[in-house]
């Protein structure tokens, strides 16, 4: 990649990837889609500064689902759609909201309801980071990895979707198997 202030960039969203997950995603960056994407982001972010209309999640946060389990690793995986466009929401796991975040999203409340219906169980609901769940080898992807505050859908369409395409298909790939939950209409038409 030319050493650029949009590679720059890239090299900013990318720290932090482990070790199998550099070596898959690292062609992909470099295709004309991601390349372009990079660019949009990096605009997008450098804007909302501006307009005090921030990205979410932030910057350092966009592929952190690619830091916290590493492709080997990953048993589940739970396709969202796109981040949480609300302050303080989005921390850039699928349906994963800060544990001091309160009141937790509706579409968060949900979940825990039918993993309790169906497991009779009875979850902590304050523990909403969902870190526990990356640490168990649950990968929790959005289709979508972006979004403008207060905007739903705002990153659709820019090249996101091409790149979960071929992250799912990576992990189809793997001889081992993988359980996938696809919650939401986005997630579904994978």
């Amino acid at each position: 990649m030319k050493s650029s202030r949009s590679s720059t960039f890239l090299n900013e969203l990318l720290d932090g990837i482990l070790p199998e997950w550099k070596k898959t995603i690292t062609p992909l960056i470099c295709e004309p889609y991601f390349v372009k994407l990079g660019k949009f982001l990096e605009k997008e972010f450098a804007a909302g500064e501006k307009r005090k209309a921030p990205i979410y999640p932030e910057k350092q946060n966009v592929l952190r689902v690619f830091k916290e389990v590493d492709y080997r690793d990953i048993r589940v995986v739970i396709l969202g759609q796109d981040p949480y466009h609300g302050e303080d929401q989005a921390v850039g796991l699928s349906f994963a909201v800060p544990d001091s975040k309160f009141p937790k999203p509706p579409s968060l409340k949900n979940i825990y309801k039918e993993i309790e219906s169906d497991l009779s169980v009875t979850l902590d609901k304050t523990q909403s980071s969902l870190h526990g769940w990356s640490q168990q080898g649950v990968f929790l992807l959005n289709t979508v990895l972006s979004v403008r505050a207060k905007e739903a859908f705002s990153h659709r369409k820019m090249g996101w979707e091409t790149f979960t395409d071929q992250i799912i298909q990576k992990l189809n790939e793997r001889e081992a198997p993988i359980v996938f939950l696809l919650w939401g209409a986005a997630a579904q038409s994978k």
